[in-house]
């Protein structure tokens, strides 16, 4: 089942997300207009009754489980993460990314919490199809400038 997920912005500046279910895309994307009028239906309808502001849409094609296993690695806690910093190379906005429970045996290096983008083989791969493929939230080309090994909240 595809989702779309609508953002609303209240009066101090919160966010709040309505999710809703609708029709799978089909494989073709034969349907996608169809579903998108859809959308725009539903969006039309939710701004008739709020009184917050509709700040973003996103429409989640599909929610597939890959490997829903539990790690053997002990060492895999989302406690920890690699934070991926990138820049929109038309606005120069700063962002990140952050991904949990990296190994740190591949991606850190000994005495410091940064990581070297181009020298990790596995982090320039990522890096590479992230700068390729990717874009900034207002949709630019995108840049990555730094790694570094944090902390997350529990």
């Amino acid at each position: 089942m595809a989702v779309v997920n609508i953002v609303i912005r209240d009066r101090s500046d919160e966010y709040s997300t309505v999710s809703i279910p609708v029709a799978d895309i089909a494989n073709d994307g034969s349907n996608y207009s169809t579903i998108q009028n859809d959308v725009d239906d539903i969006i039309s309808a939710i701004e008739a009754l709020t009184t917050g502001e509709i700040a973003r849409r996103q429409l989640v094609a599909y929610n597939q489980s890959v490997n829903d296993v539990r790690p053997a690695n002990p060492y895999a806690q989302r406690e920890l993460g690699l934070r991926l910093f990138y820049q929109d190379t038309v606005t120069q906005k700063k962002y990140h990314i952050t991904v949990p429970a990296p190994d740190l045996l591949l991606v850190a290096s000994g005495g410091t919490d940064d990581v070297d983008l181009s020298g990790v083989a596995v982090v320039n791969a990522l890096v590479t199809y992230l700068e390729t493929n990717m874009k900034s939230p207002v949709g630019n080309p995108v840049n990555f400038y730094r790694g570094k090994i944090v902390g997350r909240r529990n």
